[in-house]
């Protein structure tokens, strides 16, 4: 028989929780900047003012992307798995055949 990987019960999980891991660690660096920035508002003039609105816009326009990468990369699991079951199908189809031809 042939054997294929159970990709959304081992391998998914898996990748899932490592990025998760990495957007938390970053994150984490990226809020303690922002609070940073935060309590020293009071003490910046509007060119700091101005380049920290260009920075949190950028990052805004960042999280969108990734956002609209993460909707395109639900989507193509979707297809996988549709093709997933279509080939278990497919193989459970041959191994009955297979068996008949056996007999």
């Amino acid at each position: 028989g042939m054997v294929v990987p159970a990709w959304k019960r081992h391998i998914l999980p898996t990748i899932l929780q490592i990025e998760k891991e990495e957007e938390d660690e970053a994150g984490e660096r990226e809020k303690t900047g922002l609070e940073e920035r935060l309590l020293n508002l009071e003490c910046m003039g509007a060119d700091e003012l101005r380049a920290a609105l260009a920075d949190l816009q950028r990052k805004a326009a960042d999280l969108e992307r990734r956002s609209q990468q993460c909707q395109g990369l639900e989507e193509q699991n979707t297809v996988l798995e549709r093709s997933m079951d279509s080939i278990r199908k497919e193989l459970s189809s041959l191994e009955a055949l297979a068996g008949i031809l056996a007999k």
